[in-house]
């Protein structure tokens, strides 16, 4: 299209260039009408000077009128003077006339006539003549920018070409199978066989069964304490006790806000879902998803808010771990009765890692674990805990040992002598069970939980890392 485009262009340019030519030669023939019509004048008045008469007439004519209005109207002269000068304006005026008449007497004044305008058209003609010239010319030095442009077209529809050649190339150097990056299943196909697919087109959604993500909405108050690369455990709701390590892998930079509730979006990863998983022979009657009728001393501290209802059934199915107590009210450790048919679960947690859980899915896949094989599927419920912060060996005593009073802590220690001693002490990370004491005590030591007489006896943690989690809220 660009090389027809230049051919039609040269050709305009050619046929405004030959109608610069045909103008030329139209004033030509002007100039020549024009000198041929001055001549046939001319030749039909002889040799006599026809402008010389005609001019001398009109001179005559002027200063006639002149005299007679202009001069006698100024003031500047006689009324003898005026009349003399008139008389002799008059006087010029007739012979001129009679000049000019008797010079045309012996002609055709008809055939006169007929010349001067025949001339006068030809001078017409020849002024037409040379606006059509300028015309043209102007015409050819447009008809000249514009095949410039159309030759800069072409150049950069050659350019076109040359890439496109190249593109196809490539494009047919490439094999037509499509693969994936990763081996796995195939869970969506959006296009159809001799479909046209453009670049950036999802074809085929791929899942890899070795990977697994939960997507969990962390409250606008725990947010910040969420960090990329964090450690996270997952457990979902149909393997009791199974527990997955997890990382987040992404924090949403924009929150999700619904009702009038803020919340961002993590996104936490399975790490190696086909390793052992850490699972806890959890009884039958932890798997049981019905609500557990707590003790009273339990249901007071879930009503007081010391709790979360989850965290009293879990210790309920799972046993008190090591040195748990209960919460202030209650019968103390001693005291701790278990609902009829309770059998501390052989797994019971010793560690004391906290965090209440998220409700999320996991994609599909499948996963092996110690204790069986574990089928995870798209949409199950899994409940995800975020480690925020953790510490190993360290020294701590149950919460309800511990008192504020403005921003002091304090634990009543007993002396030898049985006696309470209120002693203030620095503590650090704080779960729903047990407070790690960083100064201030040593590990040995009893200390007074706030229900009747009791003490405990300050203790470290086992080898395993204390943590502590915060509660999401999962979609």
């Amino acid at each position: 299209q660009a090389q027809i485009n230049i051919k039609t262009a040269q050709q305009t340019l050619k046929t405004s260039r030959d109608t610069v030519t045909t103008k030329q030669t139209a004033i030509l023939s002007g100039q020549i009408s024009v000198q041929q019509a001055q001549t046939a004048l001319d030749g039909s008045i002889s040799s006599t000077d026809y402008s010389a008469i005609t001019a001398a007439l009109a001179k005559a004519k002027t200063w006639y009128d002149y005299v007679n209005v202009t001069l006698k109207q100024s003031g500047t002269i006689s009324t003898e003077d005026w009349w003399l000068a008139l008389d002799q304006a008059k006087q010029k005026l007739d012979i001129a006339q009679t000049t000019y008449d008797s010079t045309l007497a012996g002609f055709d004044t008809r055939e006169v006539d007929l010349k001067k305008k025949q001339l006068e058209v030809a001078r017409r003609n020849l002024d037409a003549a040379q606006g059509a010239l300028a015309d043209a010319k102007d015409d050819v030095t447009v008809k000249e920018l514009s095949l410039t442009l159309t030759q800069g077209k072409l150049q950069d529809a050659q350019k076109a070409l040359a890439d496109a050649k190249k593109s196809l190339a490539e494009a047919q150097g490439k094999s037509p199978e499509i693969k994936a990056p990763f081996d796995g299943f195939v869970t969506k196909v959006n296009v159809t066989g001799g479909q046209e697919v453009l670049n950036g087109t999802i074809a085929v959604t791929v899942a890899d069964p070795n990977k697994f993500e939960a997507d969990i909405l962390v409250n606008e108050m725990d947010i910040s304490q969420v960090k990329i690369d964090g450690s996270a455990t997952v457990q979902a709701n149909a393997y009791p006790g199974v527990s997955f390590p997890a990382q987040v892998t992404h924090v949403s930079p924009t929150a999700t806000i619904q009702s009038g509730v803020v919340n961002y979006t993590v996104k936490v990863e399975v790490q190696n879902p086909t390793a052992t998983a850490r699972a806890s022979a959890a009884p039958a009657a932890a798997t049981d998803n019905a609500t557990v009728q707590l003790p009273a001393a339990l249901q007071r501290a879930v009503d007081s808010g010391r709790m979360t209802q989850q965290q009293a059934e879990d210790l309920v199915k799972n046993g008190p771990p090591a040195g748990f107590s209960p919460p202030s009210g209650g019968t103390g450790s001693s005291g701790f009765t278990p609902p009829a048919g309770f059998t501390p679960g052989a797994g019971a947690p010793a560690s004391g890692a906290a965090g209440s859980r998220a409700q999320s899915q996991l994609p599909s896949g499948a996963a092996a674990a110690s204790g069986g094989n574990y089928q995870l599927k798209d949409g199950l419920t899994v409940t995800v805990t975020i480690v925020v912060a953790q510490r190993t060996n360290v020294l701590m005593v149950p919460n309800g040992a511990v008192t504020k009073q403005g921003n002091q802590s304090y634990v009543e220690v007993a002396t030898a002598g049985g006696a309470l001693e209120k002693r203030a002490v620095k503590t650090g990370l704080s779960d729903w069970q047990n407070t790690e004491i960083t100064d201030g005590l040593t590990e040995g030591e009893q200390v007074s939980v706030p229900q009747g007489t009791k003490t405990t006896t300050t203790t470290g943690s086992s080898p395993q890392n204390r943590g502590m989690g915060i509660p999401f809220l999962g979609r």
